[in-house]
């Protein structure tokens, strides 16, 4: 093989490693993406279930110093 031959097939496999990794970084975006969005989504139903929580809590407070 001739060095033009050489640089021809080492730059296709380098730019076939460089699409391989972007498709893996893009696919790994994606993942992250859905467990940050879940993520957001569980800190919004946290804040509620606090927001029971301390409803609750006053009311049974309320009910203790009934009795």
């Amino acid at each position: 093989m001739n060095a033009i031959g050489i640089y021809v097939e080492y730059k296709n496999r380098s730019k076939l490693e460089i699409e391989k990794e972007m498709k893996y970084a893009a696919e790994k975006i994606v993942e992250l993406e859905r467990i940050v969005d879940a993520g957001k989504k569980a800190e919004k139903e946290l804040e509620k279930a606090r927001e029971k929580m301390m409803e609750l809590a006053i009311s049974y407070a309320r009910i203790e110093g009934d009795m």
